[in-house]
Protein backbone atom coordinates (compact mmCIF):
# COMPACT_ATOMS: atom_id res chain seq x y z
CA UNK A 1 0.00 0.00 0.00
CA UNK A 2 1.44 3.36 -1.03
CA UNK A 3 1.59 5.96 1.75
CA UNK A 4 0.54 9.37 0.44
CA UNK A 5 2.14 12.42 2.06
CA UNK A 6 1.31 16.11 1.75
CA UNK A 7 4.23 18.38 2.73
CA UNK A 8 3.71 21.91 4.07
CA UNK A 9 7.04 23.63 4.60
CA UNK A 10 8.36 27.14 3.77
CA UNK A 11 11.66 25.78 2.36
CA UNK A 12 11.45 24.76 -1.28
CA UNK A 13 14.75 22.87 -1.06
CA UNK A 14 13.44 20.79 1.86
CA UNK A 15 10.24 19.96 0.00
CA UNK A 16 12.13 18.95 -3.14
CA UNK A 17 14.63 16.94 -1.12
CA UNK A 18 11.88 14.89 0.47
CA UNK A 19 10.68 13.69 -2.92
CA UNK A 20 14.16 12.39 -3.64
CA UNK A 21 14.66 10.88 -0.19
CA UNK A 22 11.37 9.00 -0.29
CA UNK A 23 11.66 7.75 -3.86
CA UNK A 24 11.18 3.98 -4.16
CA UNK A 25 10.24 3.60 -0.49
CA UNK A 26 6.50 3.07 -0.88
CA UNK A 27 5.96 6.62 0.39
CA UNK A 28 5.01 9.27 -2.16
CA UNK A 29 4.84 13.03 -1.81
CA UNK A 30 1.51 13.75 -3.51
CA UNK A 31 1.57 17.49 -2.88
CA UNK A 32 3.85 20.17 -1.48
CA UNK A 33 3.45 23.84 -0.67
CA UNK A 34 4.68 26.68 1.51
CA UNK A 35 1.17 28.12 1.81
CA UNK A 36 -1.09 26.73 4.55
CA UNK A 37 -4.19 27.94 2.72
CA UNK A 38 -3.16 26.08 -0.44
CA UNK A 39 -2.61 23.03 1.74
CA UNK A 40 -6.35 22.69 2.29
CA UNK A 41 -6.99 22.70 -1.46
CA UNK A 42 -4.20 20.19 -2.02
CA UNK A 43 -5.60 17.93 0.70
CA UNK A 44 -8.96 17.84 -1.04
CA UNK A 45 -7.30 17.15 -4.38
CA UNK A 46 -4.68 14.56 -3.39
CA UNK A 47 -6.33 12.78 -0.42
CA UNK A 48 -3.12 12.27 1.59
CA UNK A 49 -2.75 9.78 4.42
CA UNK A 50 -0.26 12.02 6.25
CA UNK A 51 0.34 15.76 6.52
CA UNK A 52 4.02 16.55 7.17
CA UNK A 53 4.02 20.04 8.64
CA UNK A 54 6.72 22.52 9.64
CA UNK A 55 6.10 24.82 12.59
CA UNK A 56 7.44 28.15 11.40
CA UNK A 57 8.60 31.07 13.55
CA UNK A 58 4.96 32.17 13.62
CA UNK A 59 4.15 28.81 15.16
CA UNK A 60 0.90 29.96 16.77
CA UNK A 61 -0.46 30.80 13.32
CA UNK A 62 0.59 27.37 12.08
CA UNK A 63 -1.08 25.72 15.07
CA UNK A 64 -4.24 27.67 14.31
CA UNK A 65 -4.10 26.32 10.74
CA UNK A 66 -3.58 22.82 12.16
CA UNK A 67 -6.65 23.17 14.39
CA UNK A 68 -8.86 24.03 11.41
CA UNK A 69 -7.18 21.46 9.14
CA UNK A 70 -7.90 18.70 11.65
CA UNK A 71 -11.55 19.74 11.73
CA UNK A 72 -11.77 19.57 7.92
CA UNK A 73 -9.62 16.44 7.45
CA UNK A 74 -9.85 14.35 10.64
CA UNK A 75 -8.76 11.23 8.75
CA UNK A 76 -5.37 12.72 7.82
CA UNK A 77 -2.61 11.88 10.31
CA UNK A 78 -0.28 14.77 11.12
CA UNK A 79 3.46 14.68 11.69
CA UNK A 80 5.28 17.86 12.70
CA UNK A 81 8.81 18.09 11.27
CA UNK A 82 10.55 21.18 12.57
CA UNK A 83 13.65 22.90 13.90
CA UNK A 84 11.60 24.12 16.88
CA UNK A 85 11.97 22.23 20.15
CA UNK A 86 9.72 24.62 22.08
CA UNK A 87 7.95 22.43 24.70
CA UNK A 88 4.83 24.60 24.58
CA UNK A 89 4.44 24.02 20.85
CA UNK A 90 5.03 20.32 21.40
CA UNK A 91 2.32 20.22 24.04
CA UNK A 92 -0.11 22.11 21.87
CA UNK A 93 0.66 19.82 18.94
CA UNK A 94 -0.19 16.83 21.13
CA UNK A 95 -3.45 18.49 22.14
CA UNK A 96 -4.32 18.96 18.46
CA UNK A 97 -3.90 15.27 17.72
CA UNK A 98 -0.45 15.32 16.11
CA UNK A 99 0.84 11.74 15.80
CA UNK A 100 4.57 12.49 15.94
CA UNK A 101 6.85 15.49 16.40
CA UNK A 102 10.28 15.07 14.86
CA UNK A 103 13.36 17.26 14.30
CA UNK A 104 14.52 18.17 10.80
CA UNK A 105 17.90 16.68 11.68
CA UNK A 106 16.35 13.20 11.54
CA UNK A 107 18.02 10.83 9.08
CA UNK A 108 16.26 9.77 5.89
CA UNK A 109 15.86 6.23 7.24
CA UNK A 110 14.36 7.49 10.51
CA UNK A 111 11.98 9.79 8.62
CA UNK A 112 10.82 6.86 6.53
CA UNK A 113 10.30 4.78 9.68
CA UNK A 114 8.38 7.64 11.28
CA UNK A 115 5.95 7.95 8.39
CA UNK A 116 5.45 4.18 8.25
CA UNK A 117 4.88 3.97 12.01
CA UNK A 118 2.33 6.79 11.90
CA UNK A 119 0.53 5.26 8.94
CA UNK A 120 0.30 1.83 10.56
CA UNK A 121 -0.48 3.24 14.01
CA UNK A 122 2.42 1.59 15.84
CA UNK A 123 2.94 4.62 18.15
CA UNK A 124 6.73 4.37 17.98
CA UNK A 125 8.55 7.70 17.77
CA UNK A 126 12.13 8.54 16.85
CA UNK A 127 11.91 11.53 19.20
CA UNK A 128 12.47 10.56 22.87
CA UNK A 129 11.10 13.91 24.09
CA UNK A 130 7.83 13.26 22.29
CA UNK A 131 7.64 9.72 23.68
CA UNK A 132 8.20 11.03 27.20
CA UNK A 133 5.51 13.66 26.72
CA UNK A 134 2.92 11.15 25.56
CA UNK A 135 3.81 8.68 28.29
CA UNK A 136 3.44 11.41 30.89
CA UNK A 137 0.16 12.41 29.37
CA UNK A 138 -1.38 8.96 29.54
CA UNK A 139 0.23 7.67 32.72
CA UNK A 140 -1.29 10.16 35.11
CA UNK A 141 -4.76 9.87 36.50
CA UNK A 142 -7.34 12.60 36.25
CA UNK A 143 -8.64 11.75 39.71
CA UNK A 144 -6.82 14.66 41.32
CA UNK A 145 -8.37 17.08 38.84
CA UNK A 146 -12.07 16.48 39.43
CA UNK A 147 -12.43 19.78 41.29
CA UNK A 148 -12.39 21.70 38.00
CA UNK A 149 -15.74 22.93 36.83
CA UNK A 150 -16.91 22.19 33.30
CA UNK A 151 -16.25 25.79 32.32
CA UNK A 152 -12.75 25.69 33.80
CA UNK A 153 -12.03 22.54 31.79
CA UNK A 154 -13.19 24.31 28.62
CA UNK A 155 -10.97 27.31 29.37
CA UNK A 156 -8.02 25.03 30.10
CA UNK A 157 -8.34 23.21 26.77
CA UNK A 158 -8.44 26.51 24.91
CA UNK A 159 -5.34 27.69 26.77
CA UNK A 160 -3.55 24.56 25.55
CA UNK A 161 -4.60 25.43 22.01
CA UNK A 162 -2.89 28.80 22.43
CA UNK A 163 -5.98 30.99 22.49
CA UNK A 164 -5.74 34.44 24.08
CA UNK A 165 -8.24 35.65 26.67
CA UNK A 166 -10.05 37.54 23.93
CA UNK A 167 -10.26 34.45 21.73
CA UNK A 168 -11.44 32.29 24.64
CA UNK A 169 -14.15 34.85 25.40
CA UNK A 170 -15.31 34.73 21.78
CA UNK A 171 -15.23 30.93 21.60
CA UNK A 172 -17.19 30.44 24.83
CA UNK A 173 -19.41 33.50 24.42
CA UNK A 174 -18.18 35.05 27.64
CA UNK A 175 -16.96 38.50 28.62
CA UNK A 176 -13.22 39.11 28.88
CA UNK A 177 -13.56 39.78 32.62
CA UNK A 178 -15.34 36.45 33.15
CA UNK A 179 -12.55 34.64 31.30
CA UNK A 180 -9.93 36.35 33.48
CA UNK A 181 -11.83 35.24 36.57
CA UNK A 182 -12.01 31.63 35.38
CA UNK A 183 -8.28 31.62 34.59
CA UNK A 184 -7.46 33.10 38.00
CA UNK A 185 -9.44 30.38 39.82
CA UNK A 186 -8.08 27.70 37.49
CA UNK A 187 -4.45 28.65 38.12
CA UNK A 188 -5.07 28.63 41.87
CA UNK A 189 -6.66 25.17 41.77
CA UNK A 190 -3.89 23.52 39.77
CA UNK A 191 -1.07 25.53 41.39
CA UNK A 192 0.50 27.05 38.28
CA UNK A 193 1.72 30.58 37.54
CA UNK A 194 1.32 30.93 33.80
CA UNK A 195 -0.29 29.54 30.66
CA UNK A 196 2.65 27.35 29.70
CA UNK A 197 2.60 25.59 33.06
CA UNK A 198 -1.16 25.22 32.72
CA UNK A 199 -0.72 23.62 29.28
CA UNK A 200 1.86 21.17 30.64
CA UNK A 201 -0.43 20.28 33.54
CA UNK A 202 -3.41 19.79 31.20
CA UNK A 203 -1.56 17.40 28.90
CA UNK A 204 -0.14 15.38 31.77
CA UNK A 205 -3.56 15.06 33.37
CA UNK A 206 -5.29 14.05 30.14
CA UNK A 207 -7.39 17.16 29.68
CA UNK A 208 -5.86 17.94 26.27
Amino acid sequence: MEIRVLVVDPQEIFRAGLKSLLADTGIRVVGETADVEEAKWLAEKTLPHILLLELENSALDTLDFLYHFRLSFPQVRVVVCTHSDNPTYMLRSAALGVKDYIPKTLSAKSLQSTLQNVYYGTNISENPHWTYLLNSRHARSRSASTTLTKREEQVLRLIVLGQSNKEIAKTLHLSADTVKEHIHHLFQKISVRDRTQAAVWAVRKGFA
